[in-house]
């Protein structure tokens, strides 16, 4: 992916966007997420506008590793396959309380800590 912006600024915000449209590609196709290679990128995938969609795409990657299909897991939690397939799109705009219950439904809970600015 290439991108630029009038700022640096602007320019991370369209690199977010680009990143969030190729991981929302893989996720439509139900392919596996790349792998991280370094921890730079590691660091940057959590940093910014990205960060929103990374409780969403730890969902996903649990998800296909349960295997689970969307049906049964909008029976665990008890709402309609719809909103499931909203939990997996990193466009929508998705509750925290909805994906803590798509965790739940796994076995899993979701944490979120606070740390000192570096």
């Amino acid at each position: 992916m290439v991108t630029q912006g009038e700022s640096l600024t602007d320019a991370k915000h369209m690199a977010a966007d680009g990143l969030k449209l190729i991981l929302s590609s893989y996720i439509e196709k139900g392919m596996e997420l790349p792998k991280s290679k370094t921890k730079k990128a590691a660091r940057l995938a959590s940093g910014g506008t990205v960060r929103a969609g990374a409780m969403k795409l730890a969902l996903y990657l649990e998800f296909h590793e349960v295997r689970m299909s969307k049906t049964e897991l909008a029976r665990k939690m008890g709402i309609v396959k719809q909103q499931v397939d909203r939990l997996s799109d990193l466009q929508h705009f998705s509750r925290v309380e909805q994906i803590e219950l798509a965790f739940s439904a796994f076995g899993k809970s979701l944490t979120i800590s606070v740390q000192d600015a570096a």
